[in-house]
């Protein structure tokens, strides 16, 4: 799944920083391998649960959840957030 031309939450704010701040988001989740890619893609673009998730790809809910779980935990990390700071939505 490529992120390319998708929209992730988009503000309608055109201030360069922004702009720049999602452009490093999209190249940063094109990055993650697509084990940790796809689920994570189809859960904030296309707004599937775990259970969906599970069922497309047909894999094990928990696998999707470590899955999804891993995928965040990698941007957090390549964008140097801490966990504890950053509001989650699990």
């Amino acid at each position: 799944m490529d992120i390319d031309g998708q929209s992730i939450a988009e503000t309608g704010d055109s201030e360069p920083d922004n702009k720049m701040d999602r452009e490093l988001l999209h190249k940063a989740i094109n990055r993650l391998e697509s084990d940790y890619r796809e689920p994570l893609l189809l859960q904030v673009i296309g707004g599937f649960s775990g259970k969906e998730i599970a069922d497309m790809l047909q894999l094990n809910n928990n696998t999707v959840m470590t899955r999804l779980f891993r995928a965040r935990s990698k941007l957090r990390k390549e964008f140097d957030l801490d966990p504890d700071t950053v509001d989650q939505e699990d």
